[in-house]
């Protein structure tokens, strides 16, 4: 299988949130991000547990671990892994952010490859 991300991802574990999309509020952990997009593990809260579709819209507010920079991002659904008995994974990549957004997760992510690969 060929790589399609653009950017390194890293290990991450940090509450996300979004929403509403389709009458459903979204939220979950965030698995791993990069500074193109960001995988989560969600749960999806409404009476029609509505997974959304490839290319709806989403808003999504989180915080990267000591950082006290709420990161809010509107990002494109490319991915859903629907694996049996767990939650549903959603990949997203970003299409607007905030510079400082920006600059906070490339820091992160910069940083924590720095730690895995010392």
């Amino acid at each position: 299988m060929i790589e399609k991300r653009k950017s390194p991802r890293v290990p991450v574990s940090i509450k996300v949130e979004s929403g509403p999309i389709h009458d459903n509020f979204i939220f979950g952990y965030a698995r791993d991000i990069s500074s193109t997009g960001i995988s989560i593990s969600s749960e999806i809260v409404s009476s029609m547990d509505a997974i959304p579709n490839i290319g709806d819209k989403l808003t999504l507010s989180f915080k990267l671990p000591k950082s006290d920079h709420k990161i809010t991002v509107l990002a494109e659904l490319v991915r859903v892994d629907l694996s049996e008995g767990e939650l549903p994974v959603l990949g997203l990549t970003y299409t607007e952010i905030q510079q400082e957004s920006k600059v906070t997760i490339n820091h992160y992510v910069s940083q924590t490859q720095m730690k895995l690969f010392a």
